[in-house]
């Protein structure tokens, strides 16, 4: 080759060189732009070059060095235990590949990444392209997540586990102050029956201290569970039409007799502008006012106490505003913060000898803002205090104001339909009796069965539910005929009848249909208040529209005295184990109902210790429990309070048999044989033989035409035969053993046994 061709194939080689270069360089400065880990490897599997971002992640000093020493190091293999370098080798075949790997540093760290690798063409050859993609970010992204989800199943299952603690809580505090209502119910109930026309000036002090200690225990327990109802979110509002000016008149009416005992001025003012009718919840206001206000005469030994209700406008929205001022000790400006606090009681180096729970405030805090309203308080500390209530203004409806009852007796049109269900005769019996006293004619059945049957044949305006019978339970019962067809049953009102008046009970009696829940022993000013809640219009009037004042005061007189001789009767009886004071008065003084129900009393219940071990010893508690159940309501009813007491004790122990131990057991059959043996007739042998009197001859025809009135009533199973008891007993004495069995089947409410007897006596006069 001469010299010019030597020039000439070194500046073609020279040239081939930089376009080598500049290829080079053109893909480089394309991978470099890759926002992820990039490698190219040539056909021999050796890295030809990298990007900035390979380099940098992996540790090293340049992109040479990471070139040259990526393939060297020892990268874990994937999980499929395939290498990278066998990976390549396959992406060379396959043209693509994708896998988990990780990537180790210069450091000798390894970072994980989701590998692809893909193969080019590149000339008369082929290129392997890696990309590598970063896994850190998501992988503690998705730890974050799985720890966040970790969190809150750790949150919610705290969360659930506060709850049940708290429904526990709540629960315990039901349970702890049902257990203290029962005998602060008696200690109340007891002070009030008294006879004061006997005590000197100190015995009535006495006594008048016993009420008032025994009314503030009853208010602390009742702050409790305000408070745990409020805790456990179960408070609930119910707003309804009611008259503004007579629960003002109302609760001035109470602190003015609160207040008399103290040397301190009431002051009340009514802004005449307020509408007569509200809408809001009655029960929770009439609690948010007299809070303040009983805290406002508690703290004040002399000066006055001023309620005032009033309109008031803010942010153009309009509030009845109430007013509490009180020239009292005052509240410390370092106090106030803590005044609505949780068991707070402030200042107590100067309120000595104040009780309370430290409650009140904080409940009528909580009322306030459920009423979506506010309570502002300013204070100088020994001067007095002035707290301001503020619930928004909503008028109500004046026209249904009337239908409001007043909690008094009231008398019910004959065409109100009432159904009592209960499986004990003599809870239908009081039942029965009460209503009868309030006008009603009812009729009964003896199961939840017969009650759905009864209600597909006729229609009922009110349903008096037991609660605990044996099958189906007042509860399922409920729930049974709610889900009958037809809107009548969805809208009829049921009642429950229970011993169990306890919050978590009435809960599960709204939850299960019912409307509203009456407490055993069954009282006729609650069933009065009942009846006129459920039975409106034309079903309901007031007990003044039919009984003058003379006869109400000549029946209030004629009470008083049966109570009054029965005082003197029974006073030498200390030991008695009924009191038949509190059971007469049960019965408004009547003493021949008084009488027949504990008559049934010793029929129905001398076997109920054998009944309850029976079922013991067939492992059924649930048996047991309501034979205790039933127990505990009807001694109450005629005045057994401590029989009442120990079944109740029982049937609670009964939820537990470990716990139902002999000792139990023995308590209760030994006051229940004490009352039995007071309710038998005392054996008299000095007694004088009966003189046998001529029983008139029958009147065949007013037994019939007696007859004609009877059965139809029997038929109905209507508790107004009952009403004819008098004129049976008179009309069909003189037939014998027909008679006596007529009556016996009324007197235990066989009405299908009475029906058939009639039919034999209706035979014999024809």
């Amino acid at each position: 080759m001469d010299e010019l061709g030597k020039i000439t194939e070194l500046q073609r080689s020279a040239v081939q060189q930089s376009a080598v270069l500049a290829t080079d360089a053109v893909v480089h400065a394309m991978i470099d732009v890759v926002p992820m880990v990039t490698v190219l490897l040539d056909s021999g599997l050796t890295v030809i070059d990298c990007n900035t971002v390979c380099a940098e992640l992996l540790g090293f000093a340049s992109v040479d060095d990471c070139a040259r020493q990526l393939m060297t190091l020892e990268h874990p293999l994937p999980d499929d235990g395939i290498s990278l370098k066998e990976r390549a080798a396959m992406a060379a075949v396959s043209s693509y590949e994708r896998f988990m790997c990780y990537l180790m540093t210069s450091g000798g760290s390894l970072l994980p990444f989701e590998t692809t690798m893909v193969r080019l063409s590149w000339g008369d050859n082929y290129r392997i392209v890696l990309f590598g993609h970063d896994l850190r970010e998501r992988i503690e992204r998705e730890q974050k997540i799985r720890e966040a989800e970790q969190r809150s199943l750790t949150l919610d299952y705290e969360r659930r586990a506060a709850m049940e603690a708290s429904d526990a809580k709540s629960m315990f505090l039901a349970n702890m102050s049902h257990e203290i209502r029962t005998p602060m119910n008696a200690i109340i109930g007891m002070t009030e029956l008294m006879r004061t026309d006997n005590l000197d000036t100190l015995q009535l002090s006495y006594l008048a201290d016993i009420k008032k200690m025994s009314a503030a225990l009853l208010g602390l327990i009742n702050d409790i569970l305000d408070f745990s109802k409020i805790e456990a979110g179960r408070m609930d509002l119910n707003p309804d039409n009611f008259d503004l000016r007579a629960l003002f008149d109302n609760i001035c009416s109470l602190f003015m007799f609160v207040i008399s005992g103290k040397s301190l001025e009431f002051v009340t003012e009514f802004d005449a502008g307020l509408p007569v009718a509200l809408y809001a919840d009655e029960l929770r206001l009439r609690q948010l006012i007299t809070n303040i206000v009983n805290n406002a005469i508690k703290y004040t030994r002399e000066g006055y106490v001023r309620l005032s209700m009033k309109r008031s406008v803010t942010d153009g929205k309009e509030y009845l505003s109430i007013e509490v001022e009180d020239t009292g000790i005052g509240i410390k400006e370092e106090d106030l913060p803590k005044l609505f606090g949780e068991f707070q009681q402030l200042d107590q180096a100067n309120n000595r000898g104040i009780t309370g729970t430290g409650l009140g405030l904080a409940i009528t805090k909580r009322i306030a803002a459920m009423m979506d309203g506010d309570i502002q308080v300013s204070s100088v500390y020994g001067e007095g205090s002035r707290f301001v209530i503020s619930i928004p203004l909503v008028p109500g409806d004046e026209s249904k104001l009337a239908s409001a009852m007043v909690e008094g007796d009231i008398v019910i049109a004959e065409d109100a339909e009432v159904l009592v269900v209960d499986d004990n005769q003599i809870n239908i019996t009081v039942a029965l009796g009460f209503l009868a006293r309030l006008g009603v004619t009812a009729d009964f059945a003896v199961s939840g069965q017969e009650a759905i049957e009864m209600l597909q044949t006729k229609r009922y305006d009110l349903v008096f539910m037991d609660h605990m019978m044996p099958g189906m339970d007042g509860i399922d019962a409920t729930k049974a005929i709610r889900a009958l067809d037809g809107e009548y049953y969805k809208q009829l009102h049921i009642v429950a009848l229970t011993a169990n008046a306890v919050s978590s009970a009435k809960e599960a009696f709204l939850q299960a249909g019912m409307n509203d829940f009456l407490s055993k022993p069954i009282e006729q000013q609650a069933l009065s208040i009942i009846l006129g809640k459920w039975l409106r219009g034309k079903k309901l009037k007031s007990a003044g529209d039919s009984v003058d004042d003379d006869t109400e005061q000549e029946q209030e007189i004629f009470i008083r005295n049966k109570t009054s001789l029965h005082t003197r009767q029974t006073r030498e009886f200390v030991h008695s184990a009924i009191d038949r004071l509190s059971g007469l008065r049960r019965f408004g003084g009547d003493e021949k109902f008084y009488k027949r129900i504990m008559e049934d009393f010793l029929k129905d219940h001398a076997d109920d210790m054998i009944l309850l071990r029976g079922y013991l010893a067939e492992n059924d508690p649930d048996g047991a429990r309501r034979i205790a159940h039933t127990l505990k309501s009807t001694a109450a009813l005629i005045g057994a309070i401590r029989l009442s007491g120990v079944a109740e004790s029982v049937e609670r122990t009964l939820h537990d048999m470990d716990d139902c131990n002999e000792e139990n057991l023995t308590s209760l059959d030994n006051e229940l044989n004490l009352v039995l043996d007071e309710l038998r007739p005392a054996p008299d042998s000095d007694a004088v033989p009966e003189v046998v009197q001529n029983i008139p001859p029958l009147d065949k025809e007013a037994a019939l035409a007696l007859l004609d009135k009877l059965e139809p009533l029997l038929k109905a199973r209507s508790s107004q035969c009952l009403e004819l008891f008098d004129e049976i007993s008179d009309t069909f004495t003189p037939l014998g053993a027909l008679g006596q069995d007529l009556l016996e089947n009324l007197d235990s409410f066989d009405f299908k046994e009475a029906l058939g007897v009639t039919y034999k006596i209706r035979e014999k006069l024809l």
